[in-house]
């Protein structure tokens, strides 16, 4: 039993690995990309214990930058293990078992997600920190946010049991 669990998990993250790198150019909208592995991270809060979903975290974040921003190896692995792991304990904690508190709390670690990856990869430019989110953060949070409230209409966001 522990063995399926395990061929799943791992042949999800293949899945999402090979989606988002494969159709990286097609789900381009002016030069704004989804952030599907920021998407399943949060779904794997829901699902994992907050000790593995950290470890997933860390290791799409490193996948990230080295497939999408090797420019700046280890600010995804940084924000995605930060957002997973308090997901991941207000999950564990009982903190938001309603569906509401759930996808409210995971909107708005989507966007401290991107406004923080933003905010660093340009901090060098000679651009205000309202302009980065304008331009930038919010509509990559729009973009990744509407795709993972669609995804929330199929999959449930309910915690298993650990």
């Amino acid at each position: 039993m522990k063995t399926k669990q395990t061929i799943k998990w791992v042949l999800l993250i293949a899945g999402i690995i090979l989606l988002q790198y494969l159709f990286n150019e097609l789900l381009d909208i002016k030069g704004i990309r989804p952030d599907l592995f920021l998407i399943f991270l949060i779904y794997l809060a829901f699902h994992l214990s907050p000790t593995q979903t950290v470890w997933v975290a860390f290791f799409l974040g490193m996948l990230e930058d080295l497939l999408f921003h090797p420019m700046v190896i280890g600010l995804s692995p940084l924000l995605k293990t930060f957002t997973g792991f308090i997901l991941a304990k207000l999950v564990h904690q009982s903190y938001i078992h309603l569906r509401f508190f759930s996808i409210i709390s995971s909107i708005i670690l989507i966007f401290l997600n991107h406004v923080i990856f933003n905010w660093i990869i340009f901090i060098d430019m000679p651009m205000r920190f309202i302009e980065i989110l304008v331009n930038y953060s919010l509509p990559e949070v729009l973009y990744t946010g509407g795709i993972f409230l669609l995804a929330t209409y199929f999959i449930s966001l309910s915690p298993e049991t650990e």
